[in-house]
């Protein structure tokens, strides 16, 4: 029985997106969590746009000009006395967006110079 359970393959939810893959039922949820071809939605409360991660990344760069990467960026900042400031960042799995506020003051010139970045991270959990 159980080998008969095991042969069967149900199709991914997202093969109208284009994903080929079939799955047992007891990965199926699994997969739907890391499918590359899950649909990603805008996160602007004012836009409806629903699409792959590529056309996602192309969407936030043409529709909205925002400035997007998918390469991660790290490096300890300090503050106070040379103290580390850290931060933590908890991801579930499937696909996750980070908005970074990143201001730099020039003295020199006494202005601060600003941007905001939005980051769209991947998190996929490991099997043992």
């Amino acid at each position: 029985m159980e080998h008969i359970v095991e042969s069967i393959r149900f199709p991914c939810p997202n093969a109208i997106h284009g994903c080929t893959a079939r799955t047992t039922y007891y990965d199926q949820h699994f997969h739907c969590q890391t499918c590359p071809h899950r649909p990603c939605h805008c996160p602007s409360e004012t836009c409806g746009f629903v699409g792959s991660t590529a056309a996602l990344l192309d969407h936030f760069n043409e529709a909205h000009g925002w400035p997007c990467t998918t390469k991660v960026k790290a490096a300890t900042m300090n503050y106070k006395d040379d103290d580390d400031y850290e931060f933590k960042l908890q991801l579930h799995d499937g696909f996750n967006f980070l908005l970074a506020d990143c201001a730099t003051a020039d003295s020199k010139q006494g202005t601060i110079h600003g941007g905001l970045y939005l980051f769209l991270l991947n998190a996929v959990r490991q099997q043992r």
